[in-house]
């Protein structure tokens, strides 16, 4: 009995569509996680910048990657859409609208952020081995 756009309450597509845009990616989410799942790579995506450290990023066959460079490297355009997208659902109102670009740029600049300390953190584990 939905009659709104679904664009108001998902970041999915109509996968019947003739139209529906190539994804490369899937994304899963529940309240307080979302998964990326690439055709190359899976990782939970991280919700707030001091869980950049603890993430995991995996191969398609849930192989732990020893270095994430190529993940970033092949999705990081994807990951900031991603986190761009999961702000629309903070407000509705045409008032926030400002403040929503605000929290998007904040978040683009978190990810390339916590790209950067993951890939830091890893190649200091690394070294030390």
């Amino acid at each position: 009995g939905v009659t709104c756009d679904p664009e108001i309450y998902s970041c999915g597509m109509d996968l019947l569509s003739a139209e529906r845009p190539e994804r490369r990616y899937a994304i899963i989410a529940n309240w307080d996680q979302v998964f990326f799942a690439g055709e190359k790579y899976k990782s939970l995506i991280p919700l707030n910048s001091g869980d950049y450290a603890k993430q995991v990023v995996t191969d398609a066959n849930d192989e732990e990657l020893d270095n994430v460079d190529l993940f970033y490297a092949e999705y990081n355009p994807d990951l900031i859409k991603v986190q761009k997208d999961l702000t629309r659902f903070t407000a509705n109102d045409k008032k926030s609208s400002a403040g929503l670009m605000i929290v998007a740029a904040v978040i683009a600049g978190l990810v390339l952020i916590g790209t950067v300390a993951v890939i830091c953190i890893r190649r200091r584990k690394a070294a030390t081995k």
